[in-house]
């Protein structure tokens, strides 16, 4: 337990950290993370990102970040962290390409049972982020520099319940934080100093996710249904908004010198976080096999931007469609090790809720995993390590299409926690 409370605390220090919002943020990397909040970042475990980021399949030994209701199910405490690394490729209409990368700590999760049919959970874990870094050379006479960092985070709890056979209820109570900083300097020929503008917002405000699970089982040799129904509804952030504008020159080495600032007086705001409704359905035998799919619909015309008004953007309403599932060949065997192992593998196609020059922006990924036991054969810890093939966005319309590849590790401790020692 000693060892479990500092490892807690210094990767709950660490998660901080990474997602603490400033310029040095490497959180996200994508120019389509200019737009409203940023990129909504995966809610899901490693484990359920390998199966296209599907969430609806649930178990007794697992903790369920998208899903609450699942806290039901648990039998053991289950500590669970994951970590991605990301790299990409942009390119634009006349070939153009750059290449980067993001390494970010995703999730911090525990999940506790309280008895039959009861249990909660709680952790930390980003719901959006921020990061690009755009040059526009089109005017000549003029440099246009854009870039922006940051995101929002979650601390959350929740609490689930199953009020009979195969049904079961969860609420989770969300903490939103985090700020957002957007920077935009200008150069201007035959102009003796630049101009720059600062925007920051910090916000801050409760959500909740609403959830409920059914299981069946539909007939005699174990094939079971799964379904589950998740719905955030619509709510409001408070954002704290500051601004300043100013001059530079530059130094002998080339570095920015500011010549003169001056603070401009923004109002604070309410940003609307729209409402996401989440169907998902699926068969399959537990610590066998499982395959299914989800649809989550999010109102995100309703979203409007934090700071600024674009012209060639709209927000419209976004779809989601995830398959997938896992096999296990032999879950308790203690002669084969890969037969333990879990194989996963999904896909995704998302519309991201963004309308820019007329395309709807859009993304695919196509994922696989593995689910590797720790111990012994009846140890239900494991390491999760999933990949992701995938492509977002394109190169019409003066458009950029990014393609990524993602290596993410995710660590799930399983133990029973408050068993009462009968021999010292």
């Amino acid at each position: 337990m000693r060892i479990l409370f500092v490892l807690l605390t210094l990767l709950t220090t660490s998660l901080v950290a990474a997602q603490q919002n400033g310029s040095e943020s490497t959180n996200s990397a994508t120019p389509y993370s200019f737009f409203g909040l940023g990129e909504l970042r995966p809610q899901g475990t490693i484990a359920n990102r390998s199966m296209g980021g599907m969430s609806t399949y649930n178990d007794s030994i697992r903790v369920n970040l998208v899903n609450p209701a699942a806290y039901a199910d648990l039998r053991l405490t289950n500590f669970a962290v994951g970590a991605t690394h990301r790299e990409l490729k942009f390119t634009e209409d006349g070939g153009g390409e750059a290449k980067t990368s993001t390494t970010n700590v995703e999730y911090l999760a525990i999940g506790v049972p309280l008895g039959e049919g009861m249990g909660f959970g709680f952790g930390l874990k980003p719901f959006t982020s921020v990061g690009y870094n755009i040059t526009d050379l089109n005017d000549p006479t003029r440099v246009s520099e854009y870039s922006g960092s940051g995101g929002i985070n979650i601390v959350y709890a929740g609490f689930g319940i199953r009020l009979f056979d195969g049904f079961s209820v969860g609420v989770n109570a969300d903490y939103n934080f985090g700020n957002i900083e957007n920077k935009t300097r200008v150069i201007q020929d035959q102009v003796q100093f630049g101009t720059r503008e600062f925007n920051r917002s910090d916000i801050s405000g409760f959500s909740f996710t609403l959830a409920a699970n059914y299981q069946r089982v539909i007939r005699e040799d174990g094939l079971k249904l799964f379904s589950s129904f998740v719905y955030v509804p619509q709510n409001t952030l408070d954002s704290e908004n500051f601004r300043t504008r100013g001059t530079f020159g530059f130094g002998l080495l080339g570095n920015e010198v500011p010549v003169d600032e001056r603070t401009i007086d923004v109002p604070d705001s309410k940003l609307t976080i729209p409402s996401r409704v989440t169907f998902g359905l699926g068969i399959g035998e537990e610590r066998k096999w499982y395959v299914g799919a989800e649809y989550t619909h999010e109102a995100t015309s309703n979203f409007e931007s934090r700071t600024t008004i674009i012209a060639n953007q709209n927000f419209v309403d976004s779809g989601r469609w995830r398959a997938g599932g896992f096999y296990i060949p032999r879950y308790n065997d203690i002669t084969n090790y890969f037969n333990r192992v879990v194989y996963r593998g999904g896909l995704r196609f998302e519309n991201q809720g963004i309308e820019i020059n007329g395309e709807e922006i859009s993304e695919y990924g196509i994922s696989l995993g593995l689910g590797l036991p720790v111990g012994k054969s009846r140890s239900f810890s494991n390491i999760n390590v999933g990949f992701e093939y995938g492509q977002r966005g394109t190169t019409d319309s003066g458009l950029i299409r990014e393609d990524f590849f993602s290596i993410s590790l995710g660590l799930s401790f399983t133990d029973k926690w408050f068993q009462k020692t009968l021999f010292n």
